[in-house]
């Protein structure tokens, strides 16, 4: 799976009619959810931007676009949030939560095999890339 920031420059990159792309949810995150407190402020939604198809997840049902809110019971406000969740796992599943409510499940064993798979048939040369902004 691939997950990025949702951010303007993302919805940008979808064309121009990317607001039909997104979930009435989404949207407030994207516009609204900064100017609700500090802590939204602060807060980068992380977005499903793209599911690899590998038989490790192939019944993952989750739509793109789609916000995640937890991973391994830790709440997702950041990509460094998510790196940690994921290098936290709390048995042998990663368990991914969403805005809308829905939940999945990743076997960690077949998931870390899959990641090397994918990485080579998609040419990706690091499993992830986070990258620091200046304030």
């Amino acid at each position: 799976m691939v997950f990025t920031e949702l951010s303007n420059n993302y919805c940008n990159a979808l064309g121009n009619n990317w607001l039909k792309n997104f979930s009435t949810a989404a949207l407030y995150q994207l516009l609204y959810r900064a100017f609700q407190d500090e802590a939204g402020a602060r807060a980068t939604p992380i977005v499903l931007s793209k599911v690899l198809k590998h038989p490790s997840n192939i019944d993952f049902g989750v739509h793109t676009k789609s916000i995640l809110t937890k991973v391994n019971g830790q709440e997702i406000h950041s990509m460094q949030d998510l790196l940690k969740a994921v290098n936290a796992p709390l048995d042998d599943y990663h368990r991914f939560e969403f805005l809308s409510g829905r939940v999945e499940a990743l076997r960690r064993d077949a998931a870390e095999r899959a990641n090397a798979e994918l990485l080579q048939t998609y040419q990706i040369p690091q499993a992830y890339r986070i990258e620091a902004h200046n304030d």
